[in-house]
Formats: structure tokens, C-alpha cells, sequence
């Protein structure tokens, strides 16, 4: 006679939960080897509990990602606003797991009802979030100038990022970039607040992020010039799998929205540091052509976004070829997809000296 079916309980697979009742699955298999003389029951139980713990350890990640960034979002947005449509707070105990000798069956069922539960607030809050930023951000002149060629010494009205599936900060169409520690990273509205405390500003958190020793970081790099990205990254990044893209963003509408940003090589010099240089040691990529800007860059901010593909045709046609330094012409656009603002173009700007 065949053995009954396996009740497997929640106490079987995990030992405690977080702040919001969701239960933690570890990464775990369990594994057996043939000479120890398992039975075919025993082999098979072996196998549906692996099974099971993948499946829940997939779902509450996903659950708890959501959560989280709706917790980001919060945070960053109501300090910009009041948003037109109520937030549904993600409250502990909503959709919980009570117990522990609780069917696996039943977990499931409750955290799909969560799962759904907090993607629908993702989406209510990512609408209003959308229509806060867009009538905040209404009104932006177009980074475009009269003369082809900008004066050196104004600050950069684009800036230029290229990431991929592997970059350390994340980005989804309808948030954005987010900084690598955006699950920690605390907003602020100037760097005036954000030098009020050393843990957030200081000389070795800004190197590390430059010189990519410290994952997480509160940081994203943006550079103005198109030769040294084309320079830096494209062959790299050609080799690499995952969905590379360029992006250009309006720097108008990240002062309009108080995120604080600035060259890289001015805040290593602001804490006493040095950029390197060919004669002497420093922070390596402390340089005038890479900024830093904190937390958070929304989609509102993006102009446009290419491909790797279509970034290199485009910089190409515009004779601007790698590695050169030099002032860049505007690039002209009028065929490129996913156009977020009226403006067909969009300029690269060399180093440039703030003031």
C-alpha cells in the first residue's frame, strides 16, 4: 500500500519572520546521496520539500521587493508633495501568516492574496507618484541652448548614465534609478542636510563609490561627456549579457525635485582628498566629467534612453568618437523610440567647473 501524501506545515521550512510578519525562507537543498539507501518515499519527500522551499523563497522575495520599494517611495515622494491618490499602507498583519502549524497549502493561498494585495498598492502608488512629479517638473525648459557650443564654466544641463542588468543601481521603468543602499538610503533636499551627518557624507564613502569598493552605496554616477562613455563602457559592456541602455536626464528636474548632485572630483577636494591624476595617487574616477547624484533619479528625469546600439549610431553620425574630451555637439534625434519630453535634442557637455 503506498504511503499517505506528506502534510507539510509552515514549521517546516522556516524559523522566524521579519518586521512584517513575512515568514524568512533560506536558500537552501536539501541533498542526498545514493549510498545512503534512501527509500523511494523518502527520496520523493526529499525532492517536494526542495521543490516547496524554492517556490516560497521566490514568492516572499517578491513580496517583500515590492513592499520595500513602496516603502522608498514614500519616503522620497511626500517630502516633494502630497499625493493626489491615498497610499495603502503595507500594514503588519495585513495577509499574514498566523501560526506556524499552518498547511503549507494555506501559506501559499495567503501569500498570493499578499502578493497581489501589494502590487495593486505599488501600481496606486506609482499612478500618484507619476502625476506629483509630472506637475512638479511642469513648466522645465528644455536643455537645449542657441549656440552649439556651451560655456565651459555653467553647470551641465544633461548628464549621461549606462547600466545593465548587472549594474549595482537598480532600475525599473516606472521608479527609475535607485542607488545601490536604497533600501537604507535616507532622502535629504540639499547637501547642506546631507553634510549634517558624517555617516552620509564623508571622503570614504565617496571614494569607495567612485572607485567601486563599497556595494551598496547612496550614490549614482553620471558623466557629461559621450567620448568617455563611449570610451569606458561600450566594449565592456558589449560582452557582457544583460539588457545594456543609455539614458539622458534633465538636470533642471533634479534640482526641481531637491536631489542633491554634483561633480565627483568638487566633493573628494570638499573632504580633503585628492583626484588622481598621472603624477600622483588620489581617488581613482574622481574626475570633472563623473557626478554624483544621491538616492534617487525618477523616470520623470529622463529625457530619452537608447539602446547601447542606437547611442553609439547616434554619437557616430555626430562624429563625436571615443575618448575625445573635447566639447561635444548636440546630438540630433529624430527616429530613436521611448522620447519621455517634446525635445528631439539632446547635448553633451565637457568637464565643467561649477561655481
Amino acid at each position: 500500500m503506498p504511503s499517505p501524501p506528506v502534510e507539510w506545515l509552515l514549521s517546516d521550512f522556516y524559523k522566524e519572520r521579519d518586521d512584517s510578519m513575512l515568514p524568512i525562507f533560506k536558500k537552501s537543498i536539501r541533498v542526498f546521496f545514493f549510498e545512503d539507501n534512501l527509500t523511494p518515499e523518502e527520496i520523493s519527500r526529499i525532492t517536494e520539500w526542495n521543490c516547496l522551499n524554492k517556490q516560497l523563497l521566490a514568492t516572499t522575495k517578491n513580496i517583500r521587493d515590492v513592499e520595500q520599494t513602496i516603502q522608498f517611495l514614500e519616503k522620497w515622494c511626500l517630502r516633494i508633495g502630497p499625493l493626489t491618490s491615498q497610499i495603502l499602507d503595507v500594514a503588519v498583519g495585513v495577509c499574514a501568516v498566523l501560526g506556524n502549524d499552518v498547511r503549507i497549502q494555506d501559506v501559499q493561498r495567503v501569500l498570493h492574496e499578499r502578493e497581489v494585495y501589494v502590487r495593486k498598492t505599488f501600481f496606486e502608488l506609482a499612478r500618484a507618484m507619476d502625476v506629483l512629479l509630472r506637475h512638479e517638473l511642469k513648466g522645465i525648459e528644455s536643455p537645449i541652448r542657441d549656440t552649439t557650443q556651451p560655456n565651459p564654466f555653467d553647470a551641465p544641463l544633461t548628464l549621461i548614465r549606462i547600466w545593465n542588468d548587472d549594474s549595482h543601481t537598480l532600475y525599473t521603468e516606472s521608479v527609475g534609478f535607485r542607488c545601490g543602499n536604497w533600501k537604507q538610503c535616507q532622502p535629504v533636499n540639499d547637501f547642506i542636510e546631507l553634510g549634517n551627518s558624517e555617516k552620509l557624507l564623508n571622503l570614504k564613502r565617496i571614494s569607495d563609490h567612485c572607485e567601486g569598493e563599497r556595494s551598496p552605496s547612496d550614490w549614482i554616477s553620471f558623466s557629461d561627456n559621450a567620448s568617455w562613455i563611449l570610451s569606458k563602457f561600450s566594449d565592456s559592456f558589449r560582452s557582457r549579457q544583460g539588457n545594456c541602455r543609455v539614458a539622458v536626464i534633465n538636470v533642471a528636474s533634479l534640482d526641481r525635485l531637491r536631489i542633491p548632485w554634483q561633480r565627483s572630483d568638487s566633493l573628494v577636494k570638499q573632504f580633503g582628498g585628492t583626484p588622481r591624476s598621472s603624477e600622483e595617487g588620489g581617488v581613482q574616477y574622481a574626475w570633472p566629467g563623473h557626478y554624483l547624484v544621491y538616492g534617487w533619479v525618477p523616470s520623470q528625469c529622463i529625457i530619452k534612453s537608447f539602446t547601447l546600439e542606437e547611442f553609439e549610431t547616434l554619437c557616430k553620425h555626430r562624429n563625436i568618437p571615443k575618448g575625445n574630451s573635447l566639447i561635444q555637439y548636440s546630438l540630433l534625434d529624430g527616429k530613436l523610440t521611448n522620447t519621455r519630453k517634446d525635445s528631439t535634442i539632446w547635448q553633451f557637455y565637457p568637464p565643467h567647473k561649477l561655481l
